[in-house]
Formats: structure tokens, sequence, C-alpha cells
């Protein structure tokens, strides 16, 4: 099994435009389970300032040949 995590920010994102992503994009691809946390992330901007963003992070187990799968959700 290999264990994927993908980093979503939820600056601009509401909560049923993230579960409609989840429901259409990440489910259909991964139907046995994945799980979700949310988190809050910052970084440092190109002007020097501390950026901050609430996020979602998205935790998948899966086969090694799933990465089609992983791409194509990172694309979406």
């Amino acid at each position: 099994m290999a264990r994927t995590e993908l980093l979503f920010g939820a600056g601009h994102v509401s909560p049923t435009q993230w579960r409609d992503f989840l429901s259409r994009e990440v489910t259909p691809r991964f139907p046995y389970g994945l799980t979700v946390f949310d988190g809050y992330g910052q970084w440092k901007a190109p002007d020097g300032r501390v950026a901050k963003e609430k996020s979602h992070v998205l935790l998948i187990w899966h086969g090694f040949d799933q990465s089609a799968k992983i791409d194509a959700i990172r694309d979406a």
C-alpha cells in the first residue's frame, strides 16, 4: 500500500464546494475510503510577510498502481 497526502488551501472554498469536490472528484476514484483533516497552514509570501490560510489534508491509502487517479485529483 502507498500513502498519499494532498494539501488543499481552503481560503476561498466554501464547505459546500469542498464536499462537492470530494463527491465528484475523489470518492469515485477511491470509493473504499479516505480521510480528511481540517488544518491551518502558513508560508512566507514573496513580499516577506507570513501568509496564513485554513486548509484541508486529504489522506488516501491505495495500491501502488493508482498514480493516475492521484494526478487526476491534483488536476481537478
